[in-house]
């Protein structure tokens, strides 16, 4: 009897721990590093001068890391955050199908008369088998299924912290400049126009229409 009971013990610890263990599971990335980084360009006494405003970082656990100018004080706000396993659905299905992110751009320019006031955003992705991918993300020249993949960018974290006054990467920035003056397809820009409705929906797909 006294075996029975421990028996029976035995077993449903087994089946807890197994329970247990499969709820703590999240949904890996397909990549080893994701890294996006908001940024914009100026001239200033004809030299480039290059200007990071929010960029974030994936690991391969799932982990977001996020720094971002706070518009109202231009402060920087700090967080890292386990990434849903719905976000990471997304992403994996536009990274893991081996095409590059360049194939899912449906045009390389913006109708005519019509200027872009959005952010350009630098992706690079670095990918399983350790390749590397770089691009440079122009939201309304690519699919929709690729911008609700990556809408996640601008959604912020409840918890954050100031962590100075300004983003510096010279590395990543260096990087961002050479993709910038090598891309063929940059949309004419206007800062006097916010992000587009159409893009905000998108980031928030629970908003009301």
């Amino acid at each position: 009897m006294f075996n029975t009971i421990n028996l029976r013990l035995a077993l449903s610890g087994i089946l807890l721990l197994t329970l247990t263990s499969l709820s703590a599971q999240t949904v890996k990335p397909s990549f080893k590093k994701l890294i996006l980084a908001e940024y914009k360009v100026d001239t200033i006494k004809g030299r480039q001068e290059i200007s990071i405003t929010r960029q974030l970082e994936i690991n391969e656990n799932g982990q977001l890391h996020i720094k971002a100018v706070y518009s109202y004080d231009n402060s920087i706000v700090d967080s890292t955050y386990q990434l849903p396993d719905a976000e990471l659905i997304k992403l994996n299905h536009i990274l893991e199908r081996g095409f590059p992110m360049k194939t899912y751009m449906v045009t390389q320019k913006e109708p005519p008369g019509a200027a872009f006031g959005g952010s350009l955003v630098y992706i690079t992705c670095t990918h399983i088998n350790g390749e590397t991918e770089n691009f440079i993300w122009v939201f309304p020249f690519m699919d929709t299924n690729f911008n609700e993949a990556f809408a996640f960018r601008l959604k912020w974290p409840h918890k954050m912290t100031a962590s100075g006054k300004k983003i510096i990467d010279p590395p990543l920035e260096a990087d961002i400049l050479k993709m910038h003056n090598a891309c063929t397809y940059l949309p004419r820009m206007d800062d006097r126009h916010p992000p587009t409705i159409r893009e905000l929906k998108v980031a928030d797909p629970s908003a009301k229409q």
